[in-house]
């Protein structure tokens, strides 16, 4: 029988100097999973409080030390945090009242745990999230500002081949850094990201409902225990992408389920709604004011096959890109920094609007030879062009002016039915130009926009 994950107490990876505790063994991210799921059974066993017998609570400080001790050895800051915030939402919300000798006992665990920290190196490495020098911490943070940016940029969100990981890369990421991602590292943002409005709002309607109906005034031991695993939930959640693995919802859907039946007589009370509807609001209010707020170099807007950058309308350059062999995977950043300060609007994609006449368009490697004789440009700007029916081409390069610009280092066959064509069709108003020492990915491509944009 094969179980999802190793019961092994000393499995372990390594990432950098440490040797952090794995469970599950799913590759990136596995360590956040198994840090969130001990914080999620160190809750989960707070319950057990519920039955009122007297050896409880010693046996729920014990399995909750030795979590704890497995929690240290994960080395995850955020599901530190995560327990941290869900203890004490357990102790503001639940009728627990402990005598002296256990809340010194309870005092002692804690203290042990700190100096096994230390000892570890748990407690620098949380030092260095609280001073900012963690290089992981500020990473996330980049990627949590751009996935906030993402709510309003690209209202129907991202999709396959286009994730939310593929567009931070390509149009948030610093241009020096070259991580790669496969999720924004954080479940809500991830979802939130991945979906369009109709998903957006029922997602955030979905948390609303889970901490209305958790929560409890009447201080009851199993709803405050199911409010603090949602919380640990919730905000583990937000510190990894831990959702996607199944194990993670057990104990919350198993508290959920005991909690709805506990507390069943809140769906007879208007109130219950109307705190639903408050949080929702608030929530979407919060998400999306913060979206709209923080600062970005251009306007982006995501659309279905097309990324408009600017504010202007209608576009005056359209950048027609079929892959991003030509111009590199930080294409869009490259356009960033160029665009920037300009009173101009690019759109990139891969159909143009036949109806605007652009000042310059620029075909990045292969295209649809019907889209490029469709559409209207002042000038076009080919970058490593695929040679493509020689007829239609030679009546286009007629009547346009435009510009073949094809790296030397590239598929000799193309560049020599690139020479003969121009030899064959020359006229004043077209150029070849081929690059010394460049092969398909064409180095400071931006310039040749400029170049074609501000000439003369």
């Amino acid at each position: 029988m094969t179980l999802p994950f190793n019961i092994g107490i000393f499995v372990s990876a390594t990432q950098g100097a440490l040797n952090r505790l794995d469970w599950f063994e799913l590759g990136a991210g596995s360590i956040s999973k198994t840090a969130a799921f001990i914080v999620m059974l160190m809750v989960a066993s707070w319950g057990l409080i519920a039955l009122r017998k007297r050896f409880i609570f010693w046996i729920v400080l014990s399995v909750n030390c030795i979590l704890g001790y497995f929690l240290i050895l994960t080395y995850s800051r955020g599901a530190f945090v995560a327990l941290v915030i869900a203890f004490f939402s357990f102790i503001i919300l639940s009728p627990m009242r402990i005598s002296m000798t256990k809340s010194i006992v309870v005092v002692i665990a804690v203290i042990c745990g700190v100096l096994f920290s230390n000892v570890v190196g748990f407690t620098d490495r949380m030092g260095k999230m609280i001073c900012l020098e963690s290089s992981s911490a500020n990473v996330r943070y980049d990627l949590y500002s751009a996935g906030l940016k993402m709510l309003t940029d690209a209202p129907a969100g991202f999709c396959e081949p286009n994730t939310p990981a593929k567009a931070y890369m390509r149009w948030y990421q610093r241009m020096y850094e070259n991580e790669e991602y496969n999720t924004l590292v954080n479940s809500h943002l991830e979802f939130l990201n991945r979906h369009g409005i109709i998903y957006k709002f029922s997602y955030i309607l979905f948390w609303s409902f889970i901490f209305s109906i958790t929560f409890s005034y009447k201080k009851s031991i199993l709803s405050s225990v199911a409010f603090s695993i949602w919380i640990a939930f919730f905000l583990n959640s937000i510190f990894s992408n831990i959702a996607t693995f199944w194990i993670m919802w057990i104990l919350p859907i198993l508290y959920l389920i005991l909690v709805i039946f506990v507390n069943r007589g809140k769906f007879l009370d208007k109130r219950f709604y109307y705190t639903i509807l408050s949080i929702f609001i608030i929530s979407i209010l919060a998400l999306f004011t913060t979206s709209l707020a923080l600062n970005r170099d251009v306007n982006l807007r995501f659309q279905k096959d097309n990324v408009k950058l600017g504010t202007s309308l209608p576009s005056e350059v359209f950048i027609y890109l079929q892959n991003d062999s030509v111009l590199g995977r930080k294409y869009g950043l490259e356009l960033i920094d160029w665009i920037k300060g300009k009173n101009l609007t690019v759109t990139i994609g891969t159909q143009p609007n036949n109806s605007i006449l652009y000042r310059t368009m620029v075909v990045a490697g292969k295209f649809n030879t019907k889209d490029i004789l469709k559409s209207n440009s002042e000038r076009y700007v080919f970058l490593n062009p695929t040679f493509e029916n020689e007829k239609d081409l030679s009546h286009f390069f007629k009547q346009r002016k435009a510009t073949v610009i094809i790296g030397e280092v590239t598929d000799f066959r193309n560049i020599q039915l690139w020479k003969e064509f121009f030899f064959k069709y020359k006229n004043t108003n077209t150029r070849l130009f081929l690059l010394n020492s460049v092969g398909t990915y064409i180095p400071d491509w931006t310039s040749y926009i400029e170049d074609e944009l501000y000439e003369q």
